[in-house]
């Protein structure tokens, strides 16, 4: 139970970095044609990367065949679509991942003068032992 709660968790969190990044899709439209000429089935595959949908969509296709007799590939056309860096993504991640990011970091929050002060020890320190 454990190992899927962490394999869902991988998976929100690389959905969040994908849209915080923004991302590309393609978009299918297959049309097919009878024998006689006339435009019977128009069949919309939405990213057409997802093999699972693209599967599907040939199973229908294939199914539409055995029925109406021999429907052929008339038109193909693959649209590109861009979906922009969502901010509400970029948030989340920064609520959730930020806190981890940002502890290791504790010298960044450090003034000037208590870091002269840090590396005048450091030194002092490092004679010491020597």
């Amino acid at each position: 139970m454990k190992k899927q709660n962490t394999d869902l968790y991988e998976k929100i969190k690389n959905v969040l970095i994908k849209k915080a990044e923004g991302f590309f899709y393609n978009e299918e439209i297959l049309e097919y044609t009878t024998e006689d000429g006339k435009t019977k089935k128009v069949i919309t595959t939405e990213d057409a990367e997802n093999k699972t949908n693209k599967m599907e969509s040939e199973t229908r296709c294939e199914r539409e065949q055995n029925k109406e007799n021999k429907l052929t590939l008339s038109k193909k056309k693959v649209t590109t679509h861009y979906i922009p860096p969502d901010l509400l993504a970029v948030k989340m991640l920064v609520e959730i991942y930020g806190k981890k990011i940002d502890s290791g970091n504790e010298l960044e929050k450090l003034e000037y003068q208590e870091l002269i002060n840090l590396k005048n020890q450091l030194i002092e320190k490092l004679k010491e032992e020597d």
